[in-house]
């Protein structure tokens, strides 16, 4: 499953298939440049409507082509009343602004027509979680279960909607708050979709009317598994408890040889309390391997044009735990004990904030940051005098310069709804001392640019350089560097699918760290991966997939097909060599998801690991949702190495 030797052969043809898989294009040709010529008795005749249909790669053809194909499925299922009552139950014709939710990302020119104007009347419009949507609020429910689900659900409150509001009525329109209210309406655990319309008033052209349309998530997901140290879990959450926007987590933990046998893991939180956009939330766990809880405040910069943001957090936890090594014949199985207090407060001063800002808003943000972790129940034995176990106290500040913007799009990690990619640049340093058995002094450099091209698609590059400085040990100048660069397609059409193509390179080196201090291989950088843990100071990994959204809905549900390649090579030689063990995986898929549910992706995969070891693997299993990375200067930390 690795090798000694580098083999990117394979590896390269692979990848070029699945790049050629991702476009749509695709075409023969003979060495003249004329198209390959097809017999006659192959040609099948079709009406001059559907041969334009068919070439025509437009999103207005496109969805005729998937309401085409529902009307032929419609006539097929409709020929009885059995298959007719089948039809009604799995299949959902999508409505006309399913096709367009990846061509509005113009919202800004939208709300800046109304800019000035005065708010006379704002009402919110809660749309049921199953039948219409927030581009389409005519269709309904079309079968007894979803009618089930509308009329069981708690529809959020509308003083849990007022509350997150940035506006309200006598004020005047901002493009840049209803663009920026939008996107945190939308933001929300609960709320699946969210649009802000305006119309002018007809009796006064300088007013307006707002209103403000939501549509929630089915709340409640359920969840089974395995956990570390053999233990079997059952969990249920609830992300809007009776529409009021809190979140409760419960997981049940059972373990046979252990005392006790079953446990308990919860965590309640509540998201902007009281109109003050801090999250607050509470945890708690009494388990065989796991005995504490927690309390944490986080005020977020939540939009480009907020001035203050904190946090803090708060914790007792005792616990079983692995302490890894860089030599895996060291990993040891410990109980130990911490109380972590953490602190920090952040600034924002806007740059040319009477300007328009089509390429993002600017601010300069400054932070700081204090950190105390206090061991106070540690192994005995050779461990006692482990780097793991030193008392920690950390202060760091910060300066950054940072511009963001978002753009509005749909099927990258979702199945059409609304996606807020984020867009913009940053700088920050970052420096402060480490008090352990000496003091240390720290500094960090982050760098971020990411842009949307045109048919190219979305780009985003990142960097990091971090160093720790001492006088004594090696330790005391231990590094970090780390780059990634990510592109993510536009969205090609082809038939009644959507493709796009993702490809993330990321790399990661560190010198001079602790033993307990190392970057791996395994299911993470190669996804299915089993059996293997390779370990290192210095890793490189490149992913690429293909995904093809699809226009079946059965319940609700929405299909994806997938391919991707995975490689990553792991040494500990010095910076930029990638003389190492390398491993590859390659496979292709099936992801189902409704986006009216909390629930995760599923995701059937089939993969295949080429080399000694290697073979052949299926699963079945929840895929997490994927978030964006932000560009933010927030808490101040020391760049991660893992």
């Amino acid at each position: 499953m690795y090798y000694s030797k580098h083999k990117f052969v394979f590896f390269g043809v692979i990848a070029f298939f699945l790049l050629m898989l991702g476009c749509p294009c695709m075409a023969l040709h003979l060495p003249d440049g004329r198209p390959l010529p097809v017999e006659e008795d192959t040609i099948r005749r079709f009406e001059p409507r559907l041969v334009l249909l068919l070439t025509d790669t437009s999103e207005e053809a496109s969805l005729q082509r998937t309401q085409l194909f529902y009307d032929e499925l419609k006539t097929k299922f409709y020929r009885n009343r059995f298959t007719k009552q089948l039809h009604k139950l799995l299949f959902t014709k999508p409505s006309a602004g399913r096709a367009k939710r990846a061509s509005q990302h113009k919202d800004m020119e939208y709300f800046q027509q109304f800019e000035g104007k005065v708010i006379q009347q704002l009402t919110i419009k809660k749309l049921p979680l199953f039948g219409p949507t927030v581009n389409d609020t005519t269709p309904r429910p079309t079968n007894w279960l979803k009618r089930t689900g509308n009329a069981v659900h708690f529809q959020t409150r509308d003083w849990v909607i007022n509350k997150n509001l940035l506006f309200k009525e006598g004020e005047s329109v901002n493009a840049e708050v209803l663009y920026d209210n939008e996107r945190l309406l939308r933001s929300l655990s609960y709320i699946r979709d969210a649009r802000i319309r305006i119309t002018e008033m007809p009796d006064n052209p300088d007013a307006v009317a707002i209103e403000v349309v939501t549509q929630d998530f089915f709340p409640l997901s359920f969840s089974a598994g395995r956990a570390p140290f053999s233990s079997y879990t059952v969990g249920v959450q609830n992300n809007n408890i009776f529409g009021i926007g809190h979140r409760f987590t419960n997981e049940i933990l059972y373990r046979s040889d252990g005392t006790p046998a079953f446990g308990y893991e919860g965590t309640y939180m509540v998201e902007n309390v009281n109109g003050s956009f801090i999250n607050a939330s509470v945890m708690g766990a009494y388990t065989d391997v796991r005995r504490g809880g927690g309390f944490s405040l986080q005020r977020p910069f939540f939009t480009p044009d907020i001035r203050w943001a904190g946090g803090l957090d708060l914790q007792r936890m005792e616990q079983m735990s692995y302490v890894l090594h860089r030599d895996r014949e060291k990993d040891t199985l410990v109980w130990h004990a911490n109380d972590v207090l953490d602190a920090w407060m952040g600034h924002s001063i806007p740059l040319n904030n009477t300007k328009p800002h089509p390429k993002g808003r600017e601010a300069i943000v400054l932070a700081g940051r204090a950190l105390r972790i206090y061991n106070h129940e540690v192994p005995g034995g050779e461990l006692y005098n482990s780097d793991f176990f030193i008392n920690r106290k950390l202060w760091l500040g910060s300066a950054g310069w940072v511009r963001r913007r978002y753009r509005r799009d749909a099927y990258i990690f979702g199945f059409g709804r609304t996606e807020d990619v984020p867009l913009g640049a940053l700088v920050n340093v970052t420096a402060g001392v480490e008090e352990q058995e000496q003091l240390m002094y720290y500094g960090q450099v982050n760098a971020a640019w990411g842009t949307y091209f045109e048919k190219f698609g979305y780009l985003d590059v990142r960097g990091a350089v971090g160093q720790y400085f001492g006088a004594e040990e090696q330790e005391d100048s231990r590094r970090v560097r780390s780059g990634s660069l990510s592109w993510t397609s536009a969205l090609w059409p082809s038939g009644r699918y959507r493709f796009r193509q993702l490809l993330t390179l990321d790399y990661l080196y560190g010198d001079k760290r602790f033993d307990y201090e190392f970057v791996a291989v395994s299911s993470r950088e190669i996804r299915g991966l089993r059996g293997v843990d390779l370990r290192g100071t210095q890793r490189l990994n490149l992913t690429i997939e293909t995904i093809a959204f699809s226009p079946v809905q059965i319940l609700g549900f929405r299909l994806a097909g997938f391919a991707f390649a995975d490689y990553a090579v792991l040494n500990s030689a010095p910076a930029l060599s990638l003389k190492g063990q390398g491993v590859q995986g390659y496979g292709l898929g099936l992801r189902v998801r409704n986006e009216n549910l909390v629930f995760k992706t599923f995701q059937l995969r089939l993969a295949y690991y080429p080399g000694p070891g290697g073979g052949i693997n299926i699963s079945l299993l929840g895929r997490p949702n994927n978030i964006f990375q932000e560009f933010l200067v927030g808490r101040p930390q020391a760049q991660p190495f893992r």
